[in-house]
């Protein structure tokens, strides 16, 4: 872009910032968030973690498998907390800037009206159709652009000048933020995605090994089935002999109908087949508390290859959110850093000294501009300002109409 004074939209925010800064409401968003909170917070990153999920007891062993599992969530705890700390944290510090911006532009803005409003040129018609302010500046320009310019007017065009000074200085510093951001995500040494991929290559790494053993159809769980196969075989052969037994006590008094010798067989019977049938409900019980603990172990294994793979599953889609997170932080930057440009700009033309560097500018209408400006900036503020105060309420908010519910509710 060449230098010249008619840089209207450097005061006022382009798409680009809007599209930049909106990264904050989408779903994918919401959804990296939510990950990262959970593995930080909610994953089983140890031992204890890890048996209050799957529901084990104390005395319930703790496979091997587990222990690699704890493991694998305490690496994805690590990027999470990178996640919150490099990312989500300084996400929040653009929109940030968006508001801060605002603030300083609408004071500037003001400023350059008032330094204008205040310009006095005797004999200077002030056109009925447009307002004072405009038609002082109007003027102020042909005076600036005259070969003989007063003292008063190069003082309002130094002052000006340096007005400009802030907010190039500020969209400066914010393209500077938003493209450390994006290189600190996508930076192969350490960058957060870097660091996800690999996490997610050691988690798809494991999923094999665990579904092969702990899987339905995996090796522990088809020892377990053939166990409780044979556990109900056995169980079912107990309760035919308890039924028979139960039966031969049930009959026993009729041995009292024997003479003399009646009350003798009953007395034998009766403890005989009550001894055995004592044994026999007591191989039932144990019998029936191995299935438990069977059924139990396996119910274990289903949970945790449940959990596992539910995580697992969504490193694909989070990597691909954290990907497209880089071209619109790109986006954002070089919005602020075509601001600061056309900023500075109007700033050199300004600055510079004799009256052929204003000359042929087409500039641009003061009023016309800075009203559209501010409304456009505090528009985009007042966005700016919903995603940092309730972006960072993941799991509040599971779409983004539920975070603007949940904004509205909160801001009422």
């Amino acid at each position: 872009m060449s230098d010249s004074a008619n840089s209207k939209n450097a005061f006022t925010p382009s798409a680009d910032i809007y599209k930049g800064i909106s990264v904050l409401s989408s779903e994918d968003w919401i959804g990296l968030t939510t990950f990262f909170e959970s593995a930080v917070t909610d994953n089983p990153t140890t031992t204890e973690l890890m048996r209050a999920m799957l529901g084990m007891q104390k005395q319930d062993a703790f496979r091997p498998e587990f222990s690699e599992a704890v493991e694998l969530f305490v690496t994805l705890k690590g990027v999470g907390q990178k996640f919150k700390a490099d990312v989500q944290d300084k996400m929040l510090t653009l929109a940030d800037d968006i508001v801060q911006y605002n603030d300083v532009a609408a004071t500037t803005y003001e400023r350059l009206i008032e330094l204008v409003d205040r310009f006095d040129l005797e004999g200077a018609p002030t056109p009925s159709a447009e307002p004072a302010v405009e038609a002082k500046w109007k003027a102020l320009v042909k005076v600036w652009e005259s070969d003989t310019p007063s003292g008063r007017s190069e003082q309002i065009k130094r002052n000006f000048s340096s007005a400009l000074e802030q907010l190039i200085e500020d969209a400066n510093a914010r393209s500077v933020r938003a493209f450390a951001l994006q290189n600190s995500i996508l930076d192969n040494g350490n960058g957060i995605l870097m660091r996800l991929n690999a996490c997610k290559t050691a988690f798809n790494g494991q999923k094999q090994k665990f579904t092969t053993t702990l899987g339905a159809e995996g090796a522990a769980n088809q020892k377990l089935k053939a166990a409780m196969e044979k556990l109900e075989n056995d169980l079912k052969a107990l309760r035919r002999k308890e039924k028979d037994e139960v039966i031969v006590l049930s009959t026993s008094p009729a041995y009292l109908a024997i003479p003399l010798f009646g009350p003798l067989i009953l007395a034998g019977v009766d403890i005989g087949v009550g001894a055995d049938l004592a044994v026999t409900r007591r191989k039932i019980a144990e019998k029936v508390d191995e299935v438990r603990t069977i059924q139990a172990t396996m119910a274990t294994n289903e949970r945790f290859i449940g959990y596992y793979n539910r995580s697992n599953d969504r490193f694909d889609s989070i990597s691909k959110s954290i990907e497209d997170l880089g071209p619109k932080l790109k986006t954002l930057g070089e919005a602020w850093r075509a601001i600061s440009a056309d900023l500075g700009n109007i700033h050199k033309v300004l600055s510079t000294t004799g009256r052929k560097s204003l000359q042929g500018e087409n500039w641009f209408s003061l009023t016309v501009v800075l009203g559209t400006a501010k409304k456009g900036w505090a528009r985009v503020a007042g966005q700016a300002d919903h995603f940092r105060r309730f972006g960072g309420t993941p799991k509040k908010a599971q779409s983004v109409d539920q975070l603007v519910e949940l904004a509205s509710k909160k801001a009422a």
